[in-house]
């Protein structure tokens, strides 16, 4: 047995998910005889409301549409702990800690209570300038312009997809993709390594701007034994009405994980990540900031908040980038995960024994300058 007085200490919020826990209970004051009727008063405002209408009915007016007395029954002044009545009842995320440090990870918090929203998501910091950097790095090699033109003239149809040798770097060969425009209702693509030199290069670029300290956070905070980048992409859109609420990495047992960081951001937007809580009736926005990292991992449910930059002329850019621990417990989900919705150039990394690592055993994302 619970005691009740424990309830009034609670956020209201955390009252309200304690769904089919919560109950009233009447408690007689004295004895009651056998066949005693039990009456509700209703209160002293209930009581001089009826005799108003009464007045009013005696009068010769019907106080009201049909003449039927109608009057709200509310609580009681102070029925309720004073510490619920100027709470907010709007399910709010907690600021990213100014502590942290780049390459620390923090569960998603709730404002109300401090608890984690779930198990599977987390913040974390980046380097600073990881963001400007990336976008540097995305005009470079032509995605920047490329997205422009992709969403401005709507040339690709759902899963319609693309390769082309990049204009701005010779021997690169990229791929993008218009994905699940029709289902999900919006206009992302897909922007990703097509041949080796383009996937090397985005690895470099990653290592250049210190992803390897978010690697070694990951891989120490899970315990793992080595982690490898298996699909660095850019993704864009201007546009979302409906998407779906869906996990990107599942059945890895807890060794998966998509990382996505923003490098274009549209001024003045509302929320554009939506996160789904431990309870799965609730759903938190949440927005992108620039050098701070979502890191989902195993049934990491989120979805894209609906938006609509197209007025504005505005754009969302940001990037993914899929790491796992790849062994001969996952590698066959892991290939499934990446060949199922995507072009799969590289399927191969899936093959054991694993042959590249960026994490563990001294290994780390390559570090030489980009050319």
């Amino acid at each position: 047995h619970r005691d009740p007085t424990e309830w009034l200490g609670l956020h209201p919020l955390d009252v309200l998910d304690q769904s089919g826990k919560l109950m009233m209970e009447f408690v007689a004051l004295r004895d009651i005889s056998p066949g005693e009727e039990l009456l509700i008063d209703y209160g002293r405002d209930w009581e001089d409301a009826l005799l108003t209408h009464q007045r009013a009915r005696d009068r010769g007016s019907d106080g009201g549409d049909d003449g039927a007395f109608r009057h709200e029954i509310g609580v009681p002044a102070d029925f309720f702990p004073r510490g619920w009545m100027n709470e907010s009842l709007v399910y709010e995320l907690a600021p990213l800690e100014d502590s942290l440090q780049p390459g620390e990870l923090s569960p998603i918090r709730w404002a109300h209570n401090g608890q984690p929203v779930n198990d599977k998501s987390f913040r974390a910091r980046l380097s600073p300038g990881t963001s400007a950097r990336s976008l540097e790095y995305s005009n470079e090699v032509g995605a920047t312009a490329l997205y422009e033109q992709l969403i401005d003239t709507n040339a690709l149809g759902q899963h319609e997809w693309f390769a082309y040798e990049s204009r701005n770097i010779t021997g690169e060969e990229w791929y993008a993709q218009r994905f699940q425009s029709d289902l999900w209702a919006f206009n992302a693509h897909f922007i990703s390594p097509w041949n080796e030199a383009a996937r090397i290069h985005f690895l470099r670029f990653l290592g250049q701007v210190g992803f390897d300290t978010l690697l070694d956070a990951i891989g120490t905070k899970f315990g793992l034994k080595h982690l490898t980048c298996w699909h660095p992409a850019f993704i864009g859109l201007n546009d979302c009405d409906n998407s779906v609420m869906h996990a990107d990495i599942h059945s890895t047992g807890n060794k998966g994980f998509n990382i996505l960081y923003p490098h274009v951001l549209v001024e003045g937007s509302k929320p554009e990540l939506d996160i789904q809580a431990r309870d799965a009736n609730i759903v938190v926005a949440a927005k992108y900031e620039p050098d701070v990292a979502f890191v989902l991992g195993d049934d990491g449910y989120h979805r894209t908040s609906p938006v609509d930059y197209s007025e504005k002329g505005g754009i969302r850019l940001v990037v993914s980038n899929y790491c796992s621990e790849i062994d001969e417990t996952n590698n066959e989900v892991m290939r499934y995960l990446y060949d199922s919705e995507h072009p799969a150039p590289f399927i191969n990394q899936f093959d054991l024994p694993i042959k590249e690592f960026h994490w563990g055993n001294g290994h780390t994302l390559p570090k030489s300058k980009i050319k």
